[in-house]
């Protein structure tokens, strides 16, 4: 969303096309490397492949076995992570904070 944000085009631009191109190109490349990194973009996958098993959030009792085998923790690291790339795909192509 943030790459979106601020590489995306306004409402006064909104029919150039060609304008959220960058945002597009920027969110395939996180795309890409969350894939490299986590085998998938599907959750499912992800815990299968992190945890060893998937869990149904739908579920009172699979969540609370979800809580016990430290989802939160791989979900807390793995948000980090994305984050982190994110962000340096932001810093790397044209964003600059202003002070």
């Amino acid at each position: 969303m943030v790459i979106g944000y601020l590489f995306g085009r306004t409402r006064e631009d909104f029919k150039d096309m060609y304008k959220p191109m960058k945002s597009y190109t920027l969110v395939k490349k996180l795309h890409d490397k969350y894939v490299k990194q986590y085998g998938s973009c599907r959750c499912y996958d992800v815990q299968e492949k992190s945890m060893g098993r998937t869990f149904n959030m739908w579920n009172a009792d699979e969540m609370k076995e979800a809580f016990k085998a430290g989802m939160m923790d791989h979900c807390s690291t793995l948000v980090g992570n994305v984050a982190k790339l994110a962000t340096k795909i932001i810093l790397r192509n044209g964003f600059k904070l202003e002070s």
